[in-house]
């Protein structure tokens, strides 16, 4: 496994010495092994046909046709899902994407991590782009029919989250 470092200073108020550095915090972030820039992500996709990369959060977004179906971050890819490529993410013992907030760990559980073995498979990583990219254009489907446009009125169906 590989790992990187990443350090973060702590700051706070000494009584005695006035401001300084309080602690130094070293997380360990596990990689997969490749350097995920963006000639990486062209080449890994390659199999599924022509992707656009664009910078996102502290990583990178991959969509084909306006549609984003991927995430680079935090030394991983993530494909978006449905409840029927759920499963297959399961059997691989893959887990969706997590951050973590000053209060919470948050699941972000439309997106799991792409397999280890996938990034050595080109024309089974198609596949499996292929079937990310179905889920984010359903998803965009779905969201799309709770919105209805009437004239110039834009008219919002109930919200999925009950609001």
């Amino acid at each position: 496994a590989v790992f990187r470092l990443r350090p973060a200073l702590s700051f706070g108020i000494d009584r005695a010495h006035g401001f300084g550095v309080g602690s130094i915090q070293i997380t360990l972030i596990q990689l997969t092994g490749h350097i995920l820039d963006r000639d990486f992500l062209l080449d890994l996709f390659a199999g599924f046909g022509p992707v656009a990369i664009r910078r996102m959060f502290s990583g990178y977004g991959v969509s084909a046709d306006g549609v984003n179906f991927a995430l680079a971050l935090r030394g991983a890819v993530y494909l978006r899902v449905s409840d029927q490529t759920i499963p297959q993410f399961q059997a691989e013992n893959s887990s969706p994407f997590q951050y973590t907030t000053r209060d919470k760990t948050v699941t972000v559980a439309s997106y799991w991590q792409l397999p280890e073995r996938l990034y050595d498979d080109p024309d089974e990583m198609g596949q499996w782009a292929r079937a990310a990219f179905a889920a984010a254009q359903q998803a965009a489907v779905s969201k799309r029919s709770r919105s209805k446009t009437i004239g110039d009125l834009h008219v919002q169906g109930p919200s999925p989250r009950g609001g």
